[in-house]
Protein backbone atom coordinates (compact mmCIF):
# COMPACT_ATOMS: atom_id res chain seq x y z
CA UNK A 1 0.00 0.00 0.00
CA UNK A 2 1.29 3.43 -0.97
CA UNK A 3 1.50 6.29 1.87
CA UNK A 4 -0.77 9.05 1.21
CA UNK A 5 0.18 12.04 -1.10
CA UNK A 6 1.07 14.40 2.05
CA UNK A 7 3.40 11.71 3.55
CA UNK A 8 5.43 11.57 0.30
CA UNK A 9 5.64 15.04 -0.30
CA UNK A 10 6.73 15.82 3.02
CA UNK A 11 9.36 13.07 2.89
CA UNK A 12 10.71 14.36 -0.53
CA UNK A 13 10.41 18.31 0.24
CA UNK A 14 11.55 18.60 3.95
CA UNK A 15 12.93 15.09 5.07
CA UNK A 16 14.97 13.38 2.48
CA UNK A 17 18.36 15.75 2.04
CA UNK A 18 17.83 17.70 5.43
CA UNK A 19 20.10 18.07 7.85
CA UNK A 20 18.77 18.57 11.48
CA UNK A 21 21.20 20.05 14.11
CA UNK A 22 18.32 19.84 16.45
CA UNK A 23 14.80 18.11 17.25
CA UNK A 24 13.73 21.78 17.17
CA UNK A 25 14.85 22.73 14.09
CA UNK A 26 13.24 19.83 12.67
CA UNK A 27 10.32 21.06 14.13
CA UNK A 28 10.36 24.54 12.73
CA UNK A 29 11.53 23.26 9.05
CA UNK A 30 7.74 21.20 9.18
CA UNK A 31 6.16 24.12 10.94
CA UNK A 32 7.50 26.26 7.40
CA UNK A 33 6.65 23.67 5.36
CA UNK A 34 3.09 23.26 6.26
CA UNK A 35 2.38 27.10 6.80
CA UNK A 36 3.35 27.27 3.41
CA UNK A 37 1.77 24.68 2.52
CA UNK A 38 -1.52 25.85 3.80
CA UNK A 39 -1.35 29.25 2.34
CA UNK A 40 -1.31 27.76 -1.25
CA UNK A 41 -3.64 24.84 -0.34
CA UNK A 42 -5.94 23.00 -3.16
CA UNK A 43 -9.19 21.05 -2.46
CA UNK A 44 -8.27 17.35 -3.31
CA UNK A 45 -10.42 16.06 -6.34
CA UNK A 46 -11.21 12.52 -5.27
CA UNK A 47 -11.31 10.49 -8.02
CA UNK A 48 -12.93 7.39 -6.44
CA UNK A 49 -16.87 6.14 -6.85
CA UNK A 50 -16.52 3.90 -4.30
CA UNK A 51 -16.98 0.51 -6.86
CA UNK A 52 -14.06 -2.04 -6.09
CA UNK A 53 -11.41 -2.77 -8.84
CA UNK A 54 -11.50 -6.33 -10.66
CA UNK A 55 -9.85 -8.86 -8.80
CA UNK A 56 -9.66 -6.58 -5.47
CA UNK A 57 -9.44 -8.35 -2.32
CA UNK A 58 -10.49 -7.17 1.06
CA UNK A 59 -7.81 -7.18 4.02
CA UNK A 60 -9.39 -9.39 5.68
CA UNK A 61 -9.76 -11.94 3.07
CA UNK A 62 -5.84 -10.87 1.68
CA UNK A 63 -4.77 -11.77 5.75
CA UNK A 64 -6.46 -14.71 6.43
CA UNK A 65 -9.34 -13.19 9.18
Amino acid sequence: MKPPPFFSAVARRVLRHGDFPSREDLIDKLDTYMINRNETAKPYRWTYDGTPTQGHVDDDEQHGY
